[in-house]
């Protein structure tokens, strides 16, 4: 009896009352484990970002082939102000007013540079909203295609990081 009652004493006595604050030991763990949900988080979304600038270059090289994608962005834009089409078409919600002083939207091409008419006054210039589109897609394809390099680098650097040194900073994200 004496055998069996000396190990359950000793692991009385090892336990103590749980404190209120937490370990370092289990802080290091908290930091870890949230790093490395955002890591994978991040690396999520920059794989998105990556495809979604792919899929609009793709859409800006079709624009300059296909008749009659070029015939519906063109009323889409006289029409509807853009507003289904991709970011840089958009004007209803236009680069050049949302993304005043950014220095990444510094030399695109102004709605107010071109003279297309209005649809309701049936005035409309066709050609005009023609060149307005292609210069607007030059230029976001210039932008898209340096921050899609920008993304891939990001997206390695992340990859690489071993959750000891400072995560790589958020401010070279492109999104």
């Amino acid at each position: 009896m004496k055998r069996i009652q000396r190990p359950l004493q000793r692991q009385r006595q090892k336990y103590k009352e749980p404190s209120s604050e937490p370990s370092p030991a289990l802080l290091s763990l908290l930091g870890r484990m949230e790093a490395r949900q955002w890591k994978e988080e991040t690396l999520q979304e920059t794989v998105q970002y990556i495809r979604q600038s792919a899929f609009d270059i793709k859409l800006i090289q079709h624009l300059r082939i296909c008749e009659q994608c070029r015939l519906e962005a063109t009323i889409s834009v006289e029409r509807y102000g853009g507003r289904c089409m991709p970011w840089f078409l958009d004007l209803v919600n236009d680069v050049n007013e949302c993304g005043a002083g950014d220095p990444r939207y510094a030399g695109c091409p102004r709605v107010e540079d071109y003279e297309m008419g209005s649809y309701w006054d049936r005035s409309t210039d066709f050609d005009e909203i023609w060149r307005f589109i292609t210069d607007r897609c030059s230029w976001a394809e210039k932008l898209i295609r340096q921050e899609i390099v920008m993304a891939t680098r990001f997206y390695k650097r992340l990859k690489g990081w071993d959750l000891n040194t400072p995560p790589p900073t958020e401010e070279n994200l492109p999104f």
